[in-house]
């Protein structure tokens, strides 16, 4: 881990932003804090989107109104590397939430204020 670490740390001293991908959150997530990614991306500027976008904010926030089993209320996984504050990002929103049950919408929303909830679509 800790050569990895390293070759990571060299790789991005020579870059001027970090870009983190989407993928699967939690294993996304548990790699970031492994390698420390929180510390190592300095004050570079950061792109991110889906899961990657997801890592950065100060909570995961899990979400699904159409499940199979039926709509359920969103969820907190983790924290997440507080790179990004009082931001919930949404990826696939329009697939996952339905936008059109205002009261609904409108109780996420509340759910995690003061954070302002990002819908990451297309």
């Amino acid at each position: 881990m800790a050569r990895h670490r390293r070759e990571i740390k060299e790789i991005l001293s020579v870059c001027d932003a970090l870009a983190i991908a989407g993928g699967h959150v939690a294993v996304l997530l548990s790699r970031l804090r492994a390698f420390g990614i929180a510390d190592l991306a300095g004050d570079r500027p950061l792109f991110a989107w889906s899961a990657g976008a997801m890592t950065l904010s100060e909570r995961v926030v899990l979400f699904h109104d159409r499940p199979p089993q039926g709509p359920g209320n969103a969820e907190i996984l983790d924290s997440g590397l507080g790179l990004v504050k009082n931001v919930v990002a949404l990826p696939h929103a329009k697939h996952r939430l339905d936008l059109e049950d205002a009261a609904r919408v409108a109780l996420f929303a509340r759910r995690f204020a003061p954070a302002t909830c990002f819908l990451l679509d297309e």
